[in-house]
Order: C-alpha cells, then sequence, then structure tokens
C-alpha cells in the first residue's frame, strides 16, 4: 500500500499501537487512550494528524509528519527523532515528561498557536532544532530542574520565540523560570513574561549564546551569554 488513513471517529484504547511504515498517512478524529506507551509510532511519512487525542500513550516520530493540528496531548507526548513542519493549535497538558521533546539533529520548523499547561517537566525541550515558536501560551508548568516552558540543550536551538504568552512557570530546583538556552542565537519578540518564577529568580537563562531581544522584559540573567540587541 502507499497511503493509509484513518478519518472516521475512532477510539484506539489499551494496547493498541497504530505503526506507519513507509507509507502517506493521515489521522484524524479519533482517540488515542492508555495504550502502553506509544500510540504511533512513525517511520514513514504522516500528512496529517487533525482533531486527535492522545491520552496516557505517546506519538514517536523517525520520519516526517507534515502538520499536527488540533490536537490535544494529555499525559502524552511527541517524541521527535525525525522531522515535523508544523505543530498548531495543540494543547498539551498534565505531562511528567516533556510534552515536546525534540532529539538532536531533527528540526521542527514551526509550533504555532499551541498551549502548554500544568505540566510538571520542560513543556519543550529540544537538543534538535525548532525554527519557530510562535503564538503560543505557556502556563503552570512546573519543573525541577532548568527551563519550565523552554529548555535549549547546548546542541540545540531555537531559532526565534514570537508573540507568545510565558505566565506562572516555575523552576524549582534550576534556572529559567521561563527559558534556559544553552544553545544558539535566540530572537524573541512581542512576547510577554508574567510572574515566572526560578531558584534563582531567572526568567530567561542564557548560557554563552547570543540573544535578540524586543518588547516588556523585568528580568533576564545572561549566564555567560550576552544580548546582542535589546529594544
Amino acid at each position: 500500500y502507499s497511503s493509509f488513513s484513518i478519518s472516521e471517529e475512532i477510539s484506539f484504547l489499551s494496547s493498541e499501537v497504530v505503526n506507519f511504515f513507509s507509507l502517506s498517512t493521515s489521522a484524524s478524529n479519533s482517540i488515542f487512550e492508555n495504550n502502553s506507551s506509544d500510540a504511533i509510532i512513525n517511520t514513514g511519512n504522516i500528512d496529517l494528524v487533525d482533531n486527535t487525542d492522545f491520552i496516557g500513550n505517546n506519538l514517536s516520530n523517525s520520519g516526517k509528519i507534515g502538520r499536527i493540528t488540533n490536537a490535544e496531548f494529555n499525559n502524552s507526548q511527541i517524541a521527535n527523532n525525525g522531522n515535523i513542519d508544523e505543530i498548531s493549535k495543540t494543547t498539551f497538558e498534565n505531562n511528567s515528561v516533556e510534552s515536546i521533546f525534540n532529539n538532536a539533529g531533527k528540526t521542527i520548523n514551526l509550533v504555532l498557536g499551541s498551549t502548554f499547561k500544568n505540566n510538571t517537566s520542560s513543556a519543550i525541550k529540544t537538543p534538535g532544532t525548532i525554527n519557530e515558536i510562535a503564538d503560543s501560551i505557556f502556563t503552570d508548568n512546573i519543573s525541577n530542574s532548568d527551563g519550565a516552558a523552554v529548555y535549549i540543550d547546548s546542541t540545540g536551538a531555537v531559532n526565534k520565540i514570537s508573540d507568545s504568552l510565558f505566565i506562572n512557570n516555575i523552576s524549582k530546583t534550576g534556572k529559567g523560570g521561563a527559558v534556559y538556552n544553552q544553545g544558539g542565537e535566540l530572537e524573541i519578540a512581542d512576547t510577554d513574561f508574567i510572574n515566572n518564577k526560578s531558584l534563582e529568580t531567572i526568567i530567561i537563562y542564557l548560557d554563552v549564546v547570543v540573544c535578540v531581544l524586543s518588547g516588556n522584559f523585568l528580568q533576564i540573567s545572561r549566564g555567560l551569554g550576552k544580548i546582542l540587541d535589546f529594544s
């Protein structure tokens, strides 16, 4: 088969796992609930995941995904070991591991219009590259490590964060209540930071990197990095 589609309102419960191998596929109007680990394992090509809920199980990608939109990940993770063009209008909540984990050398082009709330680890952790996070909300995420909302590893990069809101995110034992950046140059534009906290009372932590900022920032720790422009 060259293509496969789930387009009806279907629930996958308990132990059912959908494996997409070298297929052009889509999944919509479905519920994946309480499967043992990964509800979808993709090693091929998924064009679209739309209006689909993941509850207590993960989406694992080592191929290519075009777009994930209007989805919900409740106690569920996107583990990306491939490439994803867009994650949009998607809610991530109640996750005890990273809501999105983007592995080293892998790329997510755009996270758009999504909400990350009530997670107890970094909402996004990226040893790989995320080109832009835009028009998204990070609220009430609490982590026992650095970067309660966004953690950028030394091998990773988030090129730009724009038009987003970080509110009430807490790093209980580390740095960067909102953003912790060990990676490459980061541009932050038109983004509000409200009541984010960490052990060291740092909202944005930069480690040996350059940051371009525009907007209103109450508190920034530069670490060993520097601000390239602040307007």
